[in-house]
């Protein structure tokens, strides 16, 4: 798995949950839709991809404490 860390998710305290996007597949995507537009017939105005949910430090379970 190749995992892309955004600036806020390497620098907060603690390390943030994230989700991480195909980049290519976001980008055929858009250029599929672009030429759609372009070429007339209109398109579906939702789009769906996949994401993957990255856990880190910012969802970890926390010891049940009493007050």
């Amino acid at each position: 798995m190749r995992v892309a860390y955004t600036l806020a998710s390497r620098e907060s305290v603690p390390a943030l949950t994230t989700i991480h996007q195909d980049a290519a597949l976001r980008a055929r995507t858009a250029i599929r839709r672009l030429e759609a537009l372009r070429d007339g017939p209109p398109c579906d105005a939702g789009i769906v991809l996949p994401v993957e949910l990255v856990e880190r430090e910012s969802t970890r379970r926390l010891p049940c404490q009493t007050l």
